[in-house]
């Protein structure tokens, strides 16, 4: 049964993948707000696996950083091609350029929406920051168009260490505790208040286990 449930699967989001690509270019820059029903979207390659990730340590995740900071997400984010913009106001430099502080930069994030269907397309178990959360980012410059005249937004652009869910930490006071079960289908709705996707305790435990070692490391 679990077979031909991930049979099944990978071929729904094949058909996905090409779907998205043929319509994104229609929902470029669309705020996640305005996108009809966001809430009822399936989410598709949802969970967090540690042997996806490419992770050493939490002292290499600084290492490879370019800016790792405590921020805030304000504002709108926009739908791009399978990208949601965020943006993100930064309350504390712990690497990078403290300048930034107080500013506002902008923040690629891997899950995206798909449409026709209507799929939430989750990237190694990470999960979209929500207004007025706080979190702590790992980050790493955008690499620059070749293009003559980079604008603001690009210039002040950042993407996500490891691209996965170890780039990423809720600051609150409690570990979450939720482990889905990968034979069920869940909407943006269902998970979008989970910090992380993960359908295996121990997934989870490596997830908060690396959480906590980040909080102990910026804390010293």
């Amino acid at each position: 049964m679990k077979r031909k449930f991930l049979i099944l699967w990978a071929s729904i989001l094949g058909i996905c993948i090409l779907a998205g690509i043929f319509t994104r270019l229609s929902y470029t820059n669309i705020t996640v707000s305005r996108i009809n029903e966001v809430n009822e979207f399936t989410c598709i390659n949802a969970f967090f696996k540690a042997e996806d990730v490419d992770f050493n340590s939490v002292e290499n995740l600084l290492d490879i950083s370019d800016l790792v900071a405590k921020v805030i997400r304000t504002g709108e984010s926009r739908h791009q091609a399978m990208t949601i913009l965020s943006d993100v106001k930064i309350m504390d430099v712990i690497k990078g350029d403290v300048q930034l502080q107080g500013k506002t930069i902008h923040v690629y994030e891997p899950s995206y929406f798909l449409f026709k269907p209507s799929l939430y397309y989750v990237t190694m178990g990470y999960n979209l920051m929500q207004e007025g959360d706080v979190y702590i980012l790992f980050l790493q410059k955008k690499e620059a168009s070749n293009q003559s005249g980079i604008d603001e937004l690009e210039q002040n652009s950042y993407v996500i260490t490891t691209n996965s869910a170890l780039g990423k930490f809720k600051v609150d006071n409690h570990n979450q505790n939720t482990i889905l079960d990968e034979n069920t289908s869940y909407t943006y709705g269902q998970v979008r208040h989970l910090e992380v996707l993960v359908s295996n305790k121990k997934e989870l435990e490596f997830y908060l286990d690396v959480k906590n070692q980040v909080f102990n490391r910026i804390n010293q």
